[in-house]
């Protein structure tokens, strides 16, 4: 009864789901609250028997546990009924709209038939999407999307043009497609397409991305293309396609220039379509805030923030953002609005800006919106650890951030280095427990991000690659010079700081991101004196020089060779009737990407194995490394390619998703050597 009350069926059953709701007309009722009332009525019999006292007290309890036991199933026939209903509206509806043949789940019933089946088959992908079973999710919306195309069964891969001339604008949808569709069915596609793409991003990890991004983009085609969008009164349907795209942008998956001129117009659009709701309002006004704040044009970025303010309802808007766009961006806005401060030298309104955010924001945050609590935190950390307040950013990193982020798919990577780095930080009065500083070492060697992710979080004032980076640096200080770690580690803080800092720059070369470029630049620097140092050590030779020596000896005379010479041919005539074969073996994967992702050089001790070298701490005082307090700020875009973009109308949004790669390992030392010169100057786009 409770599997039905939230509509949980066997996946075998889903060919029949308009007969399973039919069914639930029959529930027999009647036997379960018979069974109820038995179980209320047995016992009361023998306690009054005896009239025990108890049996009043016993016959309340009886009367409340069974109202919930008795109407369970009740509840759950009313709530498919009522799905019942819905599906013969909108068949009635579809009716009049078209008179076409479709193919439903099963593959042959009629148009009513087969959306009828659409709509619970929405519903249940939406179900298997809340509870994780995302490949459930996959399967199911691309045999539901197939109800409502003609004649290709719901194939995604079939693009370009259809055999009998039909133009296909999207996802296997026609033109033809689109003007049979009416407001209720275009709004199923479009939560089908979205669903497919919050679905991959979980099933395939970092190489989802591209793939989400495409379906949300064919998402905004087939909006855009569709007849009955321009009948509909409540478009709110497309603003959650609006946000994801425009995080996809940031995120640098889906190519634009270096003005963000892409984003910008998907930015101005959304605000201007969701006017006539308060909490969409909002968030589309948050969104302009931190667009405008990434380029450095701050005036108009406070002007969208105070309008902003003056719309967002904190106790009823937060539920609603949350549950329409997974994220409350209006309350990341108030912790945006303390890097502008920051970006505008005043130090002091920045850190106010950050108590105002510990203080009123994050004591009412949701928990479950993990993915915005990190937004929150990235730039609040980028405000007070740079000013001398890491203690305080710790303490409310422990205090309001979950257990549950360490698990969480998009951020449990930088859930520990990012408070690891809180507690040894420079500043930090936390102390240190150097018993763990070996597994910490393991943790900070094998710890990276994925690109999308960490052009956000850049967004948000530093990339986690740079936190990557000063982690590396802080644990290679405690070591002593010459240790295989400690080189280990400034290789790996070097690679990571030079990926950041090609991050922060445009395809021109010059810095679009100020903030996130002044935070690696400083780590970035003392990773490379650090390097130095390792250049200079004395390091002792594998080889034994006594038996060199004696070696030498040997060969120096001819009775010495003659000997040698015997002895080496009986070792050769010795050895080739042994088998020499089994005594080679290839590296495991987890020893060979551990020595290869960290950074180390061949034949390096890697520090992620069972049993890695000895961890000494360095008694010898170190160079401090000086962060910089007060930064303006840049023009914001991902990652940019160095190809030519196409123009972008405002009636038309067409974008192409692509992936990023490292540079190679000549442009990492040609861009160490561009930092070590700098001498603190930078260009900004």
């Amino acid at each position: 009864a409770i599997a039905y009350l939230f509509n949980i069926r066997p996946k075998s059953e889903l060919d029949q789901l308009p007969e399973i709701i039919d069914e639930r007309g029959h529930l027999k009722q009647s036997f379960y609250i018979c069974s109820s009332v038995l179980i209320v009525a047995v016992p009361m019999i023998g306690l009054t028997y005896e009239n025990n006292p108890a049996a009043t007290a016993y016959g309340a309890i009886c009367a409340v546990l069974a109202l919930p036991l008795a109407c369970c199933y009740h509840i759950a026939y009313v709530k498919l009924y009522s799905a019942k209903s819905n599906m013969q509206q909108q068949s009635r509806r579809a009716a009049t709209t078209t008179g076409s043949t479709t193919f439903s789940l099963s593959g042959g019933d009629t148009s009513d038939a087969g959306r009828n089946s659409a709509a619970a088959a929405v519903r249940m992908a939406e179900m298997y999407s809340r509870i994780g079973r995302v490949e459930e999710t996959v399967q199911l919306v691309d045999e539901t999307l197939g109800v409502f195309r003609k004649g290709n069964n719901g194939n995604l891969g079939n693009l370009g043009i259809h055999s009998d001339g039909r133009q296909e604008v999207a996802s296997g949808f026609t033109t033809n497609d689109l003007k049979a569709l009416n407001g209720d069915e275009l709004q199923m596609i479009i939560q089908l397409l979205r669903l497919k793409g919050n679905a991959l991003i979980k099933l395939e990890g970092p190489a989802g991305f591209a793939m989400s991004a495409q379906l949300n983009i064919d998402a905004l085609k087939i909006f855009e293309n569709c007849p009955a969008a321009d009948k509909m009164k409540d478009i709110s349907l497309i603003f959650p396609i609006y946000n994801i795209v425009g995080i996809q942008l940031k995120g640098g998956v889906i190519d634009q220039d270096d003005k963000c001129s892409l984003e910008m117009e998907l930015a101005v659009r959304f605000c201007h379509e969701a006017q006539l709701q308060a909490y969409h309002y909002a968030r589309s006004l948050a969104n302009l805030a931190e667009m405008y704040g990434r380029m450095g044009i701050l005036d108009e970025a406070f002007n969208y923030f105070n309008i902003m303010k003056a719309v967002y309802m904190k106790q009823d808007h937060p539920k609603l953002l949350i549950s329409t766009y997974a994220v409350d961006r209006c309350a990341v806005a108030f912790a945006s609005s303390a890097l502008w401060y920051l970006q505008m030298g005043q130090v002091d309104n920045a850190i106010e800006g950050c108590d105002y955010v510990i203080n009123h924001i994050l004591p009412h945050y949701d928990e479950k919106d993990i993915i915005g609590l990190y937004h929150i935190f990235a730039q609040i950390i980028r405000v007070l650890k740079w000013n001398g307040q890491v203690d305080k950013a710790r303490e409310a990193y422990n205090k309001f951030m979950p257990d549950a982020a360490g698990s969480h798919f998009a951020v449990k990577t930088i859930h520990k280095p990012m408070g690891l780095l809180l507690q040894i930080g420079e500043g930090s009065t936390y102390e240190y427990d150097v018993n763990n500083i070996q597994e910490d070492i393991e943790l900070v060697l094998s710890f990276d991000m994925d690109d999308m992710t960490d052009n956000n979080f850049t967004c948000d004032g530093w990339s986690m690659k740079s936190m990557a980076a000063e982690l590396c640096m802080l644990f290679a200080r405690r070591l002593d010079a010459g240790n295989a770690i400690r080189e280990r580690l400034i290789d790996r803080g070097i690679m990571m700081a030079t990926v950041a800092q090609q991050r922060v720059k445009a395809s021109n070369g010059m810095v679009k991101h100020i903030l996130a470029y002044q935070a690696n630049k400083e780590v970035h620097k003392a990773l490379l004196l650090l390097s130095n140092e390792e250049v200079d050590i004395n390091r002792d030779v594998i080889y034994d020089a006594d038996k060199s020596d004696s070696n030498r000896a040997i060969i120096g005379n001819r009775k010495g060779r003659d000997s040698l010479t015997c002895d080496l041919k009986s070792t050769l005539n010795h050895m080739s009737s042994s088998a020499l074969a089994i005594k080679f073996s290839v590296k495991d994967e987890t020893s060979k990407s551990a020595t290869m992702s960290h950074g180390s050089g061949s034949g390096a001790a890697s520090a992620v194995t069972s049993r890695p070298p000895p961890l000494t701490l360095i008694s010898t005082k170190k160079k401090s490394v000086f962060f910089s307090q007060v930064s303006s700020f840049g023009s914001s875009a991902s990652l940019m390619k160095k190809a030519s973009h196409s123009h972008h109308s405002h009636e038309s949004i067409k974008e192409k998703s692509s992936s990023h790669s490292y540079e190679s390992s000549s442009r990492l030392r040609e861009s160490a050597i561009d930092v070590e010169g700098e001498d603190g100057a930078a260009d900004v786009v």
